[in-house]
C-alpha cells in the first residue's frame, strides 16, 4: 500500500515494494533520484520559466521529471486501452484526460491516437 504522510518533519512515501511495485518502476526511481528531483522540481513555484535550482541540480530535476513524464505517458496510453476496451467512450475518456476542454468530443482523434499507441507499446497491434 502506498501512503504519504505530512509532519512536522517533512514529507514520507512508504510502500510495500512487493504489493505496490511488483515491476520495481518506484524503486528504481528512488534508487535513480528521480522521485526526490522530481518532486523538488514540481514543488518549485515557476514563473515565468525561471526555476530556483541551478547548474547540476536543476539538469537533474529535468532529468528525472523527463524520465517520469515519459513513465506517465505510457501508463496513460495503457490506461486508455484498458478503459476503451472496457467500454468507456471517446468522450469520457477525453474528459477523464482533459477535464478543461468544453467541448471533449473534439479530442475524440486525440483519443483514437493515444489508444492506438498505446495497443502498438502493449503489443496488441499485428
Amino acid at each position: 500500500m502506498l501512503k504519504v504522510t505530512n509532519s512536522k518533519a517533512g514529507w514520507g512515501i512508504n510502500f510495500t515494494f512487493e504489493e505496490d511495485d511488483p515491476q520495481g518502476w518506484l524503486n528504481r526511481s528512488l534508487n535513480l533520484g528521480h522521485l526526490e528531483n522530481m518532486l523538488t522540481a514540481l514543488g518549485d513555484p515557476m514563473q515565468y520559466a525561471q526555476v530556483k535550482a541551478t547548474g547540476i541540480e536543476a539538469e537533474e530535476q529535468l532529468r528525472a521529471v523527463s524520465w517520469f513524464a515519459d513513465q506517465l505517458t505510457r501508463r496513460q496510453d495503457a490506461l486508455i486501452v484498458a478503459l476503451r476496451d472496457r467500454g468507456t467512450s471517446w468522450g469520457q475518456l477525453a474528459r477523464l484526460v482533459d477535464p478543461d476542454e468544453p467541448e471533449p468530443q473534439r479530442l475524440r482523434s486525440a483519443m483514437q491516437r493515444r489508444y492506438e499507441a498505446g495497443r502498438k507499446r502493449a503489443g496488441l497491434t499485428d
